[in-house]
């Protein structure tokens, strides 16, 4: 499964500062076919002007790796969602799909070709897809986009 975005904590002094450019990055794009020869797309990074940011986490890699969690960056606080999980395999001719990691999708199981599940929530990674003997059948589950929360 994909890795779950990074986090980043800030307090700002905004005193006389008239615009801050505010950046959500995108989820990770789902594979079209959950070759074993490809990594996951990784997330887009989410940032608050220059004052502090956080990457997007990586997609899951080739051969069932799960992707590794984005970081947060400048704040007071930085941290990750958490990584995705590794997919496995039940013998020689079916597959399961790692979990992604942060508010991301739970991993397919499944003996049969099964599609990944898209993440559930902001900064979350997409799971791994199930396949049987070939893995042309099956798409990995999206990543969902960050976001980005100002409170005063």
């Amino acid at each position: 499964g994909g890795g779950g975005g990074g986090i980043a904590i800030k307090m700002v002094d905004l005193t006389g500062v008239s615009s801050v450019a505010i950046t959500v990055g995108s989820g990770g794009v789902g594979l079209p076919s959950a070759s074993t020869t490809s990594n996951g797309n990784p997330g887009g990074s989410s940032s608050f002007g220059s004052y502090c940011s956080a990457t997007g986490g990586n997609g899951g890699g080739s051969g069932g790796s799960g992707g590794g969690g984005g970081m947060g960056s400048g704040g007071d606080f930085n941290d990750t969602s958490g990584s995705g999980t590794c997919g496995g395999s039940y013998g020689s001719a079916s597959y399961f799909g790692g979990n992604g990691g942060g508010s991301g999708a739970p991993g397919t199981n499944s003996t049969a070709n099964m599609n990944g599940y898209s993440a559930y929530g902001p900064g979350g990674g997409g799971a791994g897809a199930a396949f049987g003997t070939t893995a042309a059948a099956c798409t990995s589950g999206a990543g969902f986009s960050g976001y980005v929360t100002i409170q005063w």
